[in-house]
């Protein structure tokens, strides 16, 4: 059933998209706030992988030093983690 329902979508899609002018595309509010979104979101992860990709080493060492010495701050260490990459579930894995 789920094939059938993305093949029917996919063809309805098409048959909207003949009509569709593309100079007025580029015009319209949602494809300018789309495209804002696409570069902020964009622009965030880039600079959070480049940051976390150059201290992720020393983060990792310093960070398993604590837990091992004090093992209850282990709560305390994701969720400082988690508040730094934004994301619950990247900081426990």
């Amino acid at each position: 059933m789920t094939p059938t329902i993305q093949l029917m979508m996919l063809s309805i899609a098409a048959v909207i998209m003949i009509n569709v002018k593309t100079s007025e595309v580029a015009s319209g509010s949602v494809f300018k706030s789309g495209m804002t979104a696409i570069v902020s979101v964009y622009g965030v992860a880039w600079m959070a992988d480049t940051y976390f990709g150059a201290y992720l080493p020393v983060m990792k060492k310093s960070l398993s030093d604590i837990v091992l010495t004090y093992p209850w701050m282990y709560a305390i260490v994701l969720f400082l983690v988690s508040k730094l990459i934004n994301s619950q579930a990247a900081a426990v894995t």
